[in-house]
């Protein structure tokens, strides 16, 4: 998880725990830009600073900081070299950026993440990160390719304490009612496989997505939404949909899988 700086993440942070869920392991990195020499000394501050956040907050992560005189390398050094004795990332988090201006960098993180193998997370802050009492998730489906890294996902996250009380909604859009039972019966066919329980609901609508989303999650928690990386030279046009569909309360939790095969058999 590229958190940077913990104390401005904090969010980002926390929802890559929440997703490992006592199951895996957690690399926290922060890239240091700027000269090696200058900031060596800097190295080892920053490197505290990750712990004394983990430790005050009982969060189990390990702290990895590097230097680098580019962003953008300093991460992709971080992704390709990564690992703790034979385990390896097989997942990079990401935070949104809501600047137009650093689209195609971060979109070609992204790309150089897949590319080693690693299934891609983008998570937009909400406004409500500790949400109280009983909380939904809803999980938009839109294909088996990043739907089921989705599911698995939100599964996580309820294994946590602070999203025990939670129900899950797995949505899916269609335009026309003649298609609403087969979709549903997909949808609980998919659930029975997964051995998961969710709620399922079959939104029949012709509006752009992204105001269907409005209409339907608003008022989650937290929410799934699969994407795909864009072909160089629709950068901007990927990210101009995108920010349209972010909504304000829920957390969204934007999920690219590296992988074609089927994660729920």
């Amino acid at each position: 998880v590229f958190s940077g700086n913990p104390e401005n993440r904090e969010a980002l942070v926390t929802f890559a725990i929440w997703t490992e869920a006592g199951r895996g392991v957690v690399l926290r990195a922060n890239v240091l830009v700027g000269n090696f020499e200058e900031f060596v000394g800097h190295r080892m501050t920053a490197a505290q600073q990750l712990r004394e956040f983990c430790r005050k907050r009982t969060i189990n992560a390990f702290p990895v900081v590097v230097i680098d005189e580019n962003l953008e390398n300093g991460m992709t050094g971080v992704m390709q070299a990564l690992s703790l004795g034979p385990i390896r990332a097989n997942m990079a988090i990401f935070g949104w950026s809501a600047e137009p201006a650093r689209v195609k960098t971060h979109l070609r993180e992204f790309c150089r993440a897949k590319s080693l193998g690693m299934s891609v997370v983008v998570i937009h802050e909400g406004r409500i990160l500790f949400p109280r009492g009983r909380k939904r998730v809803d999980i938009w489906w839109r294909g088996l390719k990043n739907g089921g890294l989705m599911v698995i996902l939100a599964h996580l996250l309820t294994r946590n304490w602070e999203w025990a009380r939670t129900d899950i909604r797995l949505l899916r859009q269609i335009e026309h009612e003649a298609g609403r039972e087969s979709t549903r019966a997909d949808l609980l066919q998919l659930l029975r496989e997964a051995r998961m329980e969710a709620h399922v609901e079959v939104v029949v609508s012709q509006q752009p997505f992204h105001e269907v989303l409005e209409q339907h999650s608003a008022d989650a928690d937290c929410v799934f939404l699969g994407f795909e990386v864009p072909p160089v030279g629709h950068e901007r046009t990927w990210f101009h949909q995108y920010e349209q569909t972010l909504l304000d309360k829920p957390t969204m939790i934007l999920v690219s899988s590296v992988g074609d095969e089927d994660l729920l058999a």
